[in-house]
């Protein structure tokens, strides 16, 4: 009967063990950090039109009327509003997690680099945290 009780004293043990591990070794990513990241990816296509366009011009002004943007990305977490300014920054918006993620062009070494922002910052990419 003593030996019973110690093996399962020492499985409950184990298994509080295992369970802590596990919450130590898995974090699971929060849908709203996944849809981030994939707005982040799905605009990819509209920032290479935009460079493409600003490259053709050699400047930045302008470029966003000569660019035909959609109204909004399809994610698997929703769509995403589209908005694209005159000097071709991107704004994304997704209602359903509060999601904004901004895209700034810059004609730089003739090229155009993007610098990303958004908020909540703790649920951007890492490319567009404290930017």
């Amino acid at each position: 009967m003593k030996r019973a009780v110690r093996v399962l004293l020492i499985l409950a043990g184990l298994g509080g063990l295992s369970y802590i591990a596990a919450q130590v070794l898995y974090t699971r990513v929060p849908d709203s950090r996944l849809a981030a990241a994939e707005m982040q990816t799905e605009s990819a296509g509209l920032r290479a039109s935009i460079a493409e366009a600003v490259l053709t011009r050699g400047s930045l002004q302008g470029v966003g009327r000569s660019v035909q943007a959609p109204p909004a990305l399809t994610t698997k977490y929703g769509a995403a509003a589209v908005a694209v300014a005159d000097d071709g920054r991107i704004t994304l918006r997704a209602e359903r997690f509060g999601l904004t993620l901004e895209f700034v062009p810059a004609l730089e070494a003739g090229g155009v680099k993007w610098r990303c922002s958004g908020t909540p910052e703790r649920d951007m990419p890492l490319g567009c945290r404290g930017g």
